[in-house]
């Protein structure tokens, strides 16, 4: 290894770039801001100023890579760096470079921008101003007119004068003039109606024929004609006049002069224009017009240009010209060159009711001064970044060079301590590695190898790479190593066998080696048996149910495509069977879920042992289940599902439970009932449904009216879900009455629903479904917090309503925080808890007494009233009559209804009469109809009634007026 070199800290290669590229950069600067400023048009600054730093960027970078380049490696004794390393630095350098200068153009744009929106609006104010001042010296000029042609006295004198010989013209002499000093005009003239110059101010020379204006007798008398700006006199006298006429009616209409104010613009209106309200060198205002031809002409002198006036003309196709782009349309801030060929920016603003147009603008140079010597600035500290960046990397670039000859005596000895680190780490490596010569011969391997394969050394090292192969891979070997050889590296999955012929999956990642000019095939060989064995279990769970291991959907809907099809192509038919075991919600909950899981593993082992081997029995989920028949027509299929319902005949016995379990199954047939699976599917779920409305245990076959019912069904579902969300439900309430004194004691309060297509839907058909779908919870929330809110506006009108009864829905009562959501109801609507009554079924409360009971005080502690609906029809039991904090126990209406009939309920309804007074509970009879019916009850002690004989169900509005009418405390007997 040769001694590394101390590099002087200025190296002379290294200080010849730094100058030269110094001296490049500080000229481009130089004459590139020279060159812009010489050529580049005004409106195109900005695209000059991009295209410069750009080419900036570009030239300095590739000539710091030249000069590195020849001076730097050219003259290092050590090898030379690869060429990515070379090029890295210089492209390093190049995005710095390139990024500093679009930071830098980014700004200088963004305050090229600002400062251009800056001057555009200070243009268009000061043009504003100058116009509404130039507008207001016109209306004060009219009003003088107007004021002296108006003038009685005046007008009087003048009458005198021209109607009179030898009138009074001194009088009319003195007033002129004493108007002229006044008012501060040039000249007043009075003309004769016809054009004749009567009278001046001054006496001076009278306007010629060519100064008075057109149509001079046909005057509006209304308002002043303004003449444009023209030349008066002549030699000496010459000068700029602006000329007001306006006629002068005698006191009887009759035109009798007409008046010209001579107005000095000079004097008058260019100091005015030629003021700017900041102070600028360049600023200026001009007034132009457009000449009767095509050209334009500069009514007034220029602030930077004297004796313009009327003389300085353009033609209109200059369009370079500020004024000539204004004149023909221009909107808006404009950027071009002015009558001295100076760019500049300026506005135009038309005078209302005259041709002149006033222009604001500004020297482009002046408005960009500060902007320029910014720029000029940035430019030089971006050249002095740049210049430091690439002295830093040069010198970063010869400790680089010196590094580098370091690395390759490193690498040399690393390379030699690697190889026998690689050796020792490959004899003892977890992966399988050999070595193969260009002939497929074995040359190495390590101890893993042999371990793999069964092999000795000795034995291994005689081998071929086919003979590692089972026969059926041995074909692939060639076009693997074809590919090898071209492609260098491979990664592919094979099988291999081991001594005895046991075959096992490898991931092999081959790769080809150049060694002291021989090629040689390296191999890493992993052993994937058990991630095969994961991916085969993936594919199986894929495809089948956990735990019962059957078919599950996917796998179910996949070969019924296969079985359709050939059953389209045989015409033969196919049977689809929906199975779903009866009651298991009640096992499952009851014994609990792991016996459960048994229970539908032992069904699923009776079904599948009673099918053929070319059916396909799948589990669905919970206990559902589906068999494909193919080649089944509808008795087959009624023999098999025979066959089914036999097989679950025998009781089941687990874990000391005998369970008895029955499936209700619905069948379509292909293609009888449907031609698509999606179409069988549907059709024998209808047919399941059918089967389990029919009392369970069976099977039925798909009829077209089954989907009509269930599409119905479905469709008054959506409907009652969107009558909830749109408070489309109302409500109505029966009224209650003391069966003594006939007093009105409550009101039971019920839900109704009008369809906007069907009209009325019965609670008999919407309560069910509700139920049945869940949405029961959300309708029974609703009737409870609307049922509350009607009695708080009953009550707000001093309606003095009664308690309300509302029923609570099983689903409901077993709801968590039910006393609590209850209370924030009555909270909310202002409801006392004594003028709510909650009516409970039987089978509610008897379903889990103690729950029930522990539910039950807390809402009675609240001091809601509580009462049994429907007494007599379910499980009654007098001990939850006595433990419950019951208050009340209301007749179902099926033992109403048979009153005083031969062999009716008169026994049961005394016995219920009897039992509630004996346990200190109020007793109410519902669907009381007819008279004798509540004869009877009142004889026999019963408390309060409701029914069609008393009272029908009726919405709020009647409700309130039944309760209107009943508000006097005068006692009302029930009928």
């Amino acid at each position: 290894m040769k001694p590394t070199r101390l590099q002087p800290i200025l190296h002379p290669a290294a200080l010849q770039v730094a100058v030269g590229y110094a001296l490049a950069a500080l000229a481009w600067i130089a004459l590139s801001d020279y060159v812009v400023d010489l050529f580049a048009p005004p409106t195109a600054s900005g695209g000059w100023q991009s295209l410069k730093g750009g080419a900036f960027v570009l030239l300095t970078s590739l000539l710091l890579y030249r000069l590195v380049r020849h001076q730097l490696v050219r003259r290092d004794e050590g090898a030379p760096l690869p060429p990515q390393q070379l090029w890295r630095p210089v492209l390093y350098y190049l995005v710095f470079a390139a990024a500093l200068g679009g930071l830098a153009f980014s700004v200088y744009r963004t305050a090229e921008q600002a400062i251009d929106d800056t001057v555009a609006r200070d243009l268009e104010a000061v043009a504003q101003l100058k116009t509404s001042q130039l507008v207001r010296w016109l209306d004060e000029r009219q009003r003088d007119a107007q004021s002296i042609a108006l003038n009685p006295l005046f007008v009087a004198a003048l009458e005198r004068w021209r109607h009179t010989p030898g009138g009074p013209r001194q009088a009319v002499d003195d007033t002129l003039r004493m108007l002229r000093d006044t008012l501060g005009y040039q000249e007043i003239h009075l003309f004769a109606p016809d054009g004749r110059t009567l009278l001046a101010s001054t006496g001076s020379e009278p306007p010629g024929p060519d100064d008075l204006p057109a149509g001079l007798p046909g005057l509006n008398r209304h308002r002043a004609a303004l003449t444009d700006f023209h030349y008066r006199g002549s030699g000496t006298t010459r000068r700029i006049a602006l000329d007001l006429s306006l006629p002068i009616a005698a006191t009887d209409g009759r035109p009798l002069a007409i008046l010209q104010l001579e107005i000095n613009p000079e004097r008058d209106l260019y100091p005015v224009l030629r003021q700017w309200p900041t102070p600028s060198r360049s600023a200026e205002t001009l007034l132009v017009r457009r000449d009767d031809g095509d050209d334009m002409v500069y009514l007034g002198d220029t602030r930077l240009s004297h004796d313009t006036a009327l003389r300085l003309r353009h033609s209109l196709k200059d369009d370079w010209l500020l004024a000539v782009r204004l004149l023909l349309g221009a909107t808006g801030p404009q950027r071009a060159l002015d009558y001295r060929r100076v760019p500049v920016i300026g506005v135009g603003s038309l005078i209302p009711d005259t041709p002149w147009l006033l222009i604001t603008k500004i020297d482009i140079g002046e408005a960009f001064a500060h902007l320029t010597l910014v720029g000029r600035i940035t430019g030089l500290v971006l050249a002095s970044l740049l210049l430091a960046a690439a002295l830093v990397g040069i010198a970063s670039w010869r400790s680089l060079l010196a590094r580098h000859h370091t690395a390759q005596e490193r690498q040399r000895l690393q390379q030699e301590a690697l190889r026998k680190h690689y050796d020792l780490l490959s004899k003892h490596a977890n992966d399988i590695i050999y070595l193969a010569d260009s002939q497929g011969r074995l040359v190495e391997c390590n101890d893993r190898a042999l371990a793999a394969y069964g092999r000795s050394r000795e034995e291994f090292l005689t081998l071929n790479l086919s003979d590692l192969r089972t026969e059926q891979t041995r074909p692939e070997l060639t076009g693997v190593l074809d590919r090898l050889w071209r492609e260098h590296h491979l990664l592919y999955e094979t099988v291999h066998q081991r001594r005895d012929g046991t075959p096992f999956p490898v991931e092999v990642s081959a790769r080809a080696l150049a060694i002291e000019g021989e090629t040689f095939l390296h191999a890493v060989v992993r052993d994937i048996s058990e991630r095969k064995a994961a991916e085969a279990r993936i594919d199986y769970l894929a495809g089948h149910d956990p735990l019962t291991g059957l078919p599950n959907r996917s796998l179910l809907a996949d070969r019924a495509s296969l079985v359709l099809d050939l059953a389209h192509r045989s015409g033969s038919q196919v049977a689809l069977v929906y199975l779903d075991l009866d009651r298991f919600q009640a096992i499952n909950d009851t014994l609990g879920h792991n016996l459960g899981d048994r229970l539908l593993q032992e069904v699923a082992q009776r079904l599948e042992a009673q099918i053929r081997s070319a059916d396909t029995l799948a589990r669905l989920g919970g206990d559902e289940f589906a068999l494909l028949l193919p080649d089944t027509d509808a008795d087959d299929a009624a023999h098999i599902a025979g066959k089914l319902q036999q097989a679950l005949r025998t009781p089941i016995a687990l874990d000391g439970h005998t369970l008895r379990v029955s499936i209700s199954q619905g069948i379509s047939l292909y293609p009888l009932d449907a031609d698509a699976y999606s179409d069988l599917v549907r059709n024998a779920d209808a047919a399941l449904l059918a089967a389990k409305n029919a009392g369970r245990n069976g099977y039925r076959f798909y009829e077209a009216a089954m989907n009509a019912r269930i599409a119905e069904q479905l469709a008054l579902e959506m409907d009652l879900r969107d009558a909830l969300e749109h408070d489309a439900l109302h409500l109505h309430f029966q009224p209650q009455f003391d069966l003594d004194d006939g007093r009105l004691v409550g009101a039971e309060v019920l839900a109704r629903w009008t369809h906007p297509d069907h009209g009325p839907i019965s609670p008999a058909r919407f309560i069910p479904l509700a139920e049945e779908t869940g949405l029961i919870l959300p309708l029974g929330n609703w009737v409870l917090r609307q049922a509350c809110r009607q009695w708080r506006t009953w009550s707000d009108a001093d309606l003095m309503p009664p308690p309300l009864a509302v029923n609570l829905s099983a689903a409901q009562f077993q709801s968590q925080g039910l006393p609590e959501e209850v209370g924030g109801i009555l909270a909310d609507a202002g409801m006392a808890a004594a003028n709510l009554e909650l009516e409970l079924t039987e089978s509610i409360v008897a379903e889990d007494a103690a729950r029930a009971e522990a539910t039950m005080r807390r809402l009675a502690a609240q001091g809601i009233r509580l009462s049994i609906d429907d007494f007599g029809t379910g499980y009654s039991s007098l001990a939850y009559l006595r433990r419950f904090p019951l208050d009340k126990l209301k007749i179902d209406q099926s033992f109403v209804r048979d009153l005083a009939n031969p062999g009716g309920s008169d026994v049961i309804v005394i016995a219920i009469i009897q039992l509630a007074k004996a346990l200190g509970l109020a007793v109410i009879a519902e669907g009381v109809e007819t008279p004798a019916q509540g004869d009877f009850l009142r004889l026999h002690g019963c408390d309060e009634v409701q029914g069609y004989l008393y009272g029908r169900p009726m919405p709020s509005a009647d409700f309130a007026t039944l309760l209107a009418a009943r508000r006097p405390a005068a006692r009302t007997t029930a009928p």
